[in-house]
C-alpha cells in the first residue's frame, strides 16, 4: 500500500489562522455547502458536490462508492468522467483496502502514485459521513500527484463531506417518507376500492352510534346517500324499526363478540321489504380497546327464495311430526291405562292408583305442551306486548326454585345461589321471567348427572356504549351436566331443538322452552346466549335492563319490542 497522507482535525475556520482574504475568498464555498440541503435528489446532491469541490482542488474524475446496508461493502452508485482505465485503477483501489480503511478511520486522506503504475495518478478519499452513519466514499482522481494539496484545502473538503453525508442523509430519508407515503396511498387507495367493489353493504358505528364508514352498496342496500350518512348518528338516518335491531345487534356483539342475525328491512324510498342479514364484529384500536363495530349486510332474497318452498314443505313436515309425536305420547299413555282401569279397575286398588297417578302425570305434560305452543304463537305475534314493571330478581329465583324443589331433590342436585343484594330490581314481566328460570334450571336438573351442583349468578353488567340508557342485570344458570356440542349451540334456541347423545334416550319435554326463553328475553329488550362444553357442563346467560335509571326512550323500546 502506498503512502497515505491523514487529516488530522474536523474544519474549523480561524481568523487568526486563516488570513481574512482566504477566509472571504472561501466565503461562496461555505454556503454552497450548506446549501446542499436544497436537494432532496441523490444524483443533484452529488452534481453539486462536484461543482462545490472543484473550487477547492482539481481533478480529473469523481466516483461515488455507496455503503451497502446488509454487510461492509461498497458499489459505484454515481460517477462523473470515469473513464475505463480510470474505472480499472478504481477498482484496485477498492482491492488495496483504501476505501476501508477510509471508512473506518472516517478521515479524508490522499494516496500518490503507486510505483508499479496500479494507480498511475494521485486519489483523495472522502468519508461520507453524518455523524450517526456512513453513506459511502467519494474517491477523487487529482490531477498532479497530491503533494500540493494543503492542510487548509483538505480542512475544507472535510467540511463539504460533513454536510453531503447530511444532505444525502436527508434526501434519503425524504425518499424513504415518501415511499411510505406513496404505499399509504396505495393501500388507501386499494382498501377503498375493494370497498366499493364489494357486493355486500359495509358500514362501522363508533360507541356513540355514530357511522363512520359507508360504502357504495350500503348506500344502495339502505338507502341513506353516504354524504348524509358518515358522520350522522342511526338514529337520525334510519328507521326506527332498524334503529332497534341496530341497538340490540351492538349490545350483543359488544357483550359476547360477535352477531349474526336477519330482519325484513324496508327501504325508505321504493319502499320494497326484503329479508337483510346482518353480521356485526368489534371495532378495536391498537392497543385492543373497542371503539365501535362493523357491520356486513346483505339482501338474502334469492337465498330465501331459493330454499323457501323446500324448507316450507320440510317445516311443515317436521312441524306436524314433532307435535303429532308429542300429543301422542301422552295421549296413547292415558288411553291405554284408561282402557285398563275400566276393565281390570275394581279388581286392584293399588295398580288403580298407579294408573291414575299416571294418567295425571301425562294429561299435566299434554297441557304443558299445549301451553308452550300457544305461548310460542303469542310470542311470535309483534303486536303482542309483556306487562313490564319493576321487579325482584331475587323473588324470581325464590319462585322458580319453589316449583322445583321436588325434582331437584329426586337427583340429589345441589343448587347454590349468588344473587346480587345491591342490583335486585329489573324492568320485565315477573310471571315471564319466572318462566324463564324453571325453563333454565329446569334444564339444568334434567341434564346434571345424581347429585350434580347447579350455581345461579346474578350481577351488574354496564351498558357498553355510552348512550345506553341504563344498566341491565346478568343471569347466569350453571351447571356440571352433559354438555352441548359446539355446533348445536346455534340452534339450541330453535323449535323443537332437543340435545342429546346417541346413546340416550330423548328426554321429555317439547323442545320449546329455550326459544320461549328466547322470545321472552328479547321482547325485555335483554339477550340469551350459552357457553357449553360437552363432557363439563353448560351455562346459559341472559340479561334484563334494570329498573333504575331507564329513560322513557329505553322503557319505550323495550315495551314494544
Amino acid at each position: 500500500m502506498g503512502a497515505v497522507i491523514n487529516i488530522q482535525s474536523a474544519f474549523a475556520i480561524r481568523r487568526e489562522t486563516v488570513a481574512p482574504e482566504i477566509f472571504y475568498r472561501y466565503k461562496d464555498f461555505l454556503l454552497q455547502c450548506l446549501q446542499l440541503n436544497e436537494s432532496r435528489e441523490p444524483e443533484e446532491i452529488f452534481r453539486r458536490l462536484i461543482k462545490v469541490a472543484g473550487s477547492v482542488f482539481p481533478f480529473e474524475a469523481v466516483a461515488l462508492l455507496w455503503r451497502q446496508s446488509f454487510d461492509e461493502g461498497f458499489y459505484l452508485k454515481f460517477e462523473h468522467e470515469l473513464s475505463a482505465g480510470l474505472d480499472k485503477q478504481l477498482r484496485w483501489v477498492e482491492r488495496s483496502g483504501y476505501v476501508n480503511w477510509v471508512a473506518r478511520s472516517k478521515q479524508i486522506a490522499v494516496v500518490p502514485p503507486e510505483t508499479d503504475d496500479k494507480l498511475k495518478q494521485a486519489i483523495a478519499l472522502m468519508p461520507l459521513n453524518s455523524g450517526k452513519t456512513l453513506y459511502g466514499v467519494i474517491v477523487f482522481f487529482l490531477r498532479g500527484n497530491g503533494a500540493e494539496i494543503t492542510t487548509f484545502q483538505t480542512d475544507l473538503m472535510t467540511f463539504l463531506a460533513g454536510q453531503a453525508a447530511i444532505a444525502f442523509e436527508n434526501a434519503t430519508l425524504y425518499q424513504n417518507m415518501a415511499l411510505q407515503n406513496q404505499a399509504i396511498r396505495s393501500m388507501k387507495s386499494f382498501l377503498e376500492n375493494s370497498l366499493e367493489s364489494m357486493a355486500d353493504g359495509l358500514f362501522a358505528m363508533d360507541l356513540e352510534n355514530r357511522i363512520t364508514l359507508f360504502n357504495s352498496a350500503a348506500e344502495k342496500l339502505l338507502g341513506p346517500s353516504r354524504a348524509v350518512a358518515i358522520g350522522g348518528h342511526a338514529q337520525d338516518i334510519f328507521a326506527k324499526d332498524f334503529v332497534r335491531f341496530l341497538d340490540h345487534a351492538v349490545e350483543m356483539t359488544l357483550t359476547v363478540g360477535h352477531f349474526e342475525e336477519e330482519m325484513d328491512y324496508q327501504h325508505p324510498f321504493d319502499h320494497r321489504t326484503f329479508p337483510l342479514s346482518l353480521r356485526m364484529t368489534p371495532l378495536r384500536d391498537e392497543s385492543g380497546k373497542e371503539i365501535g363495530v362493523i357491520a356486513v349486510c346483505r339482501d338474502v332474497s334469492e337465498r330465501r327464495e331459493l330454499v323457501h318452498l323446500r324448507q316450507l314443505e320440510q317445516m311443515k313436515e317436521e312441524f306436524i311430526s314433532s307435535v303429532s309425536h308429542e300429543l301422542r305420547t301422552p295421549l296413547t299413555a292415558i288411553k291405554s291405562f284408561t282402557e285398563i282401569l275400566l276393565q281390570y279397575g275394581r279388581e286392584d286398588e293399588a295398580s288403580q292408583k298407579e294408573f291414575l297417578t299416571i294418567i295425571a302425570r301425562e294429561t299435566d305434560r299434554l297441557i304443558d305442551l299445549i301451553n308452550d305452543l300457544l305461548d310460542v304463537s303469542k310470542l311470535s305475534n309483534p303486536e303482542f306486548r309483556l306487562d313490564l314493571e319493576p321487579v325482584d330478581m331475587t323473588q324470581v329465583v325464590k319462585e322458580s326454585l319453589r316449583g322445583l324443589a321436588v325434582l331437584a331433590a329426586e337427583k340429589k342436585i345441589q343448587i347454590d345461589q349468588h344473587l346480587d343484594p345491591e342490583n335486585r330490581f329489573v324492568l320485565g314481566d315477573k310471571k315471564r321471567l319466572v318462566q324463564v328460570m324453571v325453563n333454565l334450571v329446569g334444564n339444568a336438573i334434567k341434564f346434571s348427572p345424581e347429585s350434580g351442583k347447579i350455581e345461579i349468578r346474578t350481577e351488574k353488567l354496564s351498558g357498553k356504549r355510552r348512550r345506553d340508557a341504563g344498566d341491565f342485570l346478568l343471569v347466569a344458570v350453571k351447571d356440571n351436566g352433559i354438555g352441548i356440542p359446539r355446533e348445536a349451540q346455534r340452534t339450541i334456541f330453535e323449535k323443537f331443538t332437543q340435545i342429546t347423545s346417541r346413546t340416550e334416550a330423548k328426554p321429555h319435554g317439547s323442545g320449546l322452552g329455550l326459544h320461549i326463553c328466547k322470545q321472552i328475553v328479547e321482547k325485555l329488550g335483554g339477550n340469551i346466549w350459552v357457553e357449553s362444553e360437552v363432557g363439563k357442563g353448560s351455562t346459559f346467560y341472559f340479561t334484563v335492563p334494570l329498573a333504575e335509571g331507564r329513560g322513557e326512550r329505553d322503557d319505550e323500546k323495550l315495551g314494544t319490542q
